[in-house]
């Protein structure tokens, strides 16, 4: 499988790109192109909020037509990414983009593999999570898999955001998380021009040892007794999660401080969150905007999945911030 320049379609259709030959079977051809599709980007991407147009479809199949000469020549085509991120994230049919995308791949013989990160696919319950994406798997395949489900897939609207100021949270954690950005980097200085420190792990470095590094200083205080609320982190920073004590708590509600200096929209972006009965991930992934959220707490509902059976916050943010608070209120 040779990967396309870039495993760009545009890229890999420049005549400057030759197809190696394969030694060992130079006169069959068994080799395959591999790229990726995530068209338009602000549709698909990470962090994506955009729609899926009728100008966007049309442009989709141009697109496509660059695999004709591939196909042509005989390679086998592997698209081995392609998707929506955001599937609880963005305006538009996330079914019609797919089956748009799987309809033009089939024109070239080319198989498209979906990118999933939890983001289609329940684990826990062994299902897809979204009733209208169930159906349509089914509809290409001609399969009679599970569509019991009754959510769908698009725009979550998180309507519960509550004012704080002159509230006290009942229960606290406070230190510092440095929120890893895919770049490995801490510190207080990280958002300095070179400034931080890229950790690495080294010989004989513990799961222990590398968190702490991410998260240097934790605190928790809670003031209702007998609260088993616990926050934790992976172990390479990405995402905090929060189990609350749910026999302590009427309407929860979260909020957070980040490093003084550092609080603004560049360095947080989004907050995403989601639901689960422990840290193994989320049902669904919310994204709410800085502008939205900032300086003030978003109510815990179960259009964010969150429940008694489901009581485990997941955490993380479209940035990379330095986040020095985490808090939880009730409004019950």
């Amino acid at each position: 499988m040779i990967a396309g320049f870039n495993t760009n379609f545009a890229d890999s259709a420049d005549e400057r790109f030759v197809m190696p030959k394969d030694p060992s079977n130079p006169d069959v051809n068994k080799l395959f192109l591999s790229v990726h599709f995530y068209d338009p980007s602000y549709f698909c991407l990470d962090h994506a909020n955009g729609s899926y147009s009728v100008g966007d479809q049309a442009k989709n199949v141009e697109t496509f037509k660059v695999l004709q000469r591939f196909a042509d020549e005989g390679y086998g085509i592997i698209i081995g990414e392609c998707g929506i991120v955001e599937t609880t994230g963005v305006d538009g049919s996330l079914t019609q983009w797919l089956h748009d995308t799987f309809t033009e791949a089939s024109k070239y013989h080319a198989v498209p593999v979906l990118w999933e990160i939890s983001n289609y696919f329940d684990r826990s319950a062994a299902k897809l999570k979204f009733k209208d994406i169930a159906v349509l798997y089914n509809t290409i395949t001609g399969a009679n898999g599970d569509t019991s489900m009754s959510r769908v897939s698009g725009k979550v609207e998180i309507s519960d955001i509550a004012e704080i100021d002159g509230m006290t949270p009942v229960w606290s954690w406070t230190g510092k998380w440095y929120k890893n950005g895919g770049d490995n980097i801490v510190g207080d200085n990280k958002f300095e021009e070179n400034g931080g420190t890229v950790v690495v792990k080294k010989d004989g470095m513990t799961d222990d040892d590398l968190l702490a590094q991410f998260v240097p200083q934790s605190e928790v205080k809670a003031t209702i007794a007998d609260d088993a609320t616990a926050l934790t982190f992976n172990t390479w920073g990405y995402q905090a999660f929060l189990k609350i004590d749910t026999s302590k708590y009427k309407v929860p509600v979260i909020a957070f401080d980040f490093l003084e200096g550092t609080d603004n929209e560049d360095n947080v972006m989004d907050f995403k969150y989601g639901a689960n009965a422990d840290s193994s991930g989320s049902d669904t992934s919310i994204s709410v905007d800085y502008a939205k959220f900032h300086g003030k707490g978003i109510v815990l509902s179960e259009a964010s999945g969150y429940s008694v059976e489901k009581p485990c916050i997941c955490i993380t943010f479209g940035g990379k911030p330095i986040v020095t608070g985490i808090h939880i209120y009730d409004l019950g």
